[in-house]
């Protein structure tokens, strides 16, 4: 059932381009067809040239061998190209949707998977199928029309002949099927060693600086030699496999010759056959064994595409855990207001936020505290709807996000993480990620209001300087000035800074904080913070811990209750009467 639920799905990805097939079909079997007339044209030449020492039919079959191999040589380059056409589109469209697909899915698939798991689908997986589809399909197609050829023209030969050579071609067909079930489950296997060592080199070297500093580089290299190792088993298991059916095939083949050569030749001496007929006849039966040893590995890498595209439909099928309605309407111009109406939030089953109720007012600055794991980032996550609510909703200016178009609800919500995140591309790019459209002068004011316009023209390139894979160019302040930037620029009404500082000096930290006061003005701000002594301006701080809000105040108010906040700060060095 699964077999036939894969081919339904690559029948679709196919139908777009069936007149290719088509094509490259007719010349796959103009290929396999003219390559089936040479030996018939050895029997000619021994029954009507050499023994009938006729010239003229000699030159005949030279000229009309010449003009075979010629045919050959233009219907060969059709299947080859119209297939690897077709292959190409097909790759195109599958890598396309899945790429679409996980760009959808949740920030919870992200957490769960590993990234060079997700990158070997993209690639291995990928790369598997389209060499099956562009060098596979032509040598199936070919291989089984010369085969079913060669049992047509040695039937019209000798039948007698052709039911003996024939008699042990089910022994083969059983060992072929055998072995296709074991590549199957091998060809998994495979993809799933190299998955695992794609997830490797992504952790080792994306966090490189982490794993020079614990000295741990003979650590990271022997993990990567044991899971090569285990690749390197799988894949030799499959070519011992491979290895073992393809002499079986060709001696089960070589031994029905033999007895063809002995029986044949009691019939020629006999007079019931010419020598020509059993020549070609053997001809025919030599011929066969080199396709059907072909089959044998055509179903190998069959097994191993059928094995990567099952990993793949096995990421199309995810569900999207956050939906977005057919009905799904635009999001209006938001004023600011945001209402947590009694919600809860499970990850896996585990309880993350519990009952939450808290309405803020547009333009209102939040803090956001609590000690580590009581549900600070979920929180705010679920604002801009990273996730969705197991219970309860959320809603801005009396709308639940649920029922509006995410793209027009996250336009307007500028985020900044604490660990930055920028690409391998100009400042100018990274400011201007979220409105590709933006003029130069509204990204240098953006920059400027984000405090980083001074830093930014003494660079070598200014704006136009690369900033390196993940802004490895740039200091931790240089980077956050410019996520600040990147967010400021889409003008949005709610910002959400998450831990944006925890990571700087005090220098670096006191000029984001700086660009942040001027950020925040008239517009609805959630800060979670770490260090409370950045929140002593703010509207409002919420208190979280195991998930609840046990607190809420300004920081003068919450000091003097000496409740959670007030411990909090007691444990940053605070002094308690502030």
């Amino acid at each position: 059932m699964e077999n036939r639920g894969s081919a339904k799905r690559v029948a679709k990805l196919l139908r777009p381009y069936l007149y290719h097939i088509v094509l490259a079909l007719i010349c796959m079997v103009a290929v396999s067809g003219l390559s089936l007339i040479l030996p018939w044209l050895v029997k000619e030449i021994i029954d009507k040239v050499l023994i009938n020492k006729d010239l003229r039919m000699l030159n005949l079959i030279c000229l009309l061998a010449i003009g075979i191999y010629f045919l050959k040589g233009v219907f060969s380059f059709g299947q080859e190209y119209l297939m690897a056409y077709v292959a190409q589109r097909v790759i195109f469209d599958l890598r396309s949707k899945l790429w679409r697909h996980l760009s959808r899915l949740s920030l919870s698939f992200f957490v769960r998977e590993r990234g060079g798991e997700i990158i070997s689908r993209l690639t291995n997986d990928i790369s598997m199928i389209e060499q099956t589809l562009t060098y596979g399909v032509v040598d199936l197609v070919v291989r089984s029309v010369t085969v079913i050829g060669i049992i047509a023209f040695i039937f019209y030969i000798n039948w007698e002949l052709s039911l003996i050579s024939l008699s042990l071609l089910p022994l083969t067909a059983l060992l072929i099927d055998k072995y296709s079930k074991k590549m199957r489950k091998l060809g998994r296997s495979v993809q799933d060693s190299l998955a695992s060592l794609t997830t490797i080199v992504s952790e080792v070297i994306g966090a490189i600086k982490v794993v020079k500093a614990f000295a741990a580089s003979d650590k990271e290299v022997q993990r990567f030699e044991e899971a090569n190792l285990r690749s390197l088993r799988v894949s030799l298991k499959g070519a011992k496999l491979r290895a073992f059916l393809s002499p079986l095939v060709e001696i089960v083949a070589a031994l029905s010759t033999i007895f063809l050569l002995w029986y044949g030749g009691r019939k020629v001496i006999a007079g019931k056959l010419t020598p020509g007929e059993l020549v070609a006849f053997l001809g025919y039966v030599a011929f066969i064994v080199t396709p059907l040893k072909g089959l044998s590995g055509i179903f190998s890498r069959l097994q191993q595409a059928l094995a990567a595209l099952d990993r793949i439909f096995e990421v199309m099928d995810l569900p999207l855990e956050v939906p977005e309605r057919e009905d799904a309407m635009v999001m209006p111009r938001i004023e600011g207001e945001v209402v947590f109406d009694n919600v809860s939030f499970s990850y896996d089953e585990e309880p993350v936020l519990k009952g939450i109720n808290l309405r803020v007012k547009p333009g209102e600055v939040i803090g956001v505290v609590g000690p580590s794991g009581a549900g600070k980032s979920t929180l705010v996550d679920l604002i801009p709807r990273f996730y969705d609510p197991t219970e309860g909703s959320v809603l801005i200016d009396g709308v639940d996000i649920r029922r509006v178009r995410l793209d027009s609800l996250r336009r307007q919500i500028g985020i900044v993480s604490q660990e930055t995140v920028l690409f391998a591309a100009t400042i100018r790019e990274n400011i201007a990620y979220g409105r590709p459209d933006a003029t130069m002068d509204e990204i240098v004011e953006a920059a400027k209001i984000a405090n980083a316009h001074d830093f930014i023209v003494k660079l070598p390139n200014g704006y136009d300087t690369i900033v390196g894979e993940r802004g490895v160019n740039l200091s931790g302040g240089e980077r956050q000035r410019i996520a600040i930037a990147r967010a400021i620029l889409a003008n949005p009404r709610i910002l959400i800074f998450d831990e944006a500082t925890s990571a700087l000096d005090s220098e670096s930290e006191r000029i984001v904080q700086e660009a942040l006061e001027r950020v925040m003005r008239g517009r609805t701000t959630f800060f979670v913070a770490h260090r409370l002594s950045t929140l002593r301006n703010v509207d409002r701080i919420v208190v979280l811990n195991d998930g609840r809000i046990v607190e809420e105040g300004t920081h003068d108010e919450l000091l003097e209750r000496k409740g959670l906040y007030w411990k909090l700060y007691i444990l940053q060095g605070g002094n308690g009467g502030i």
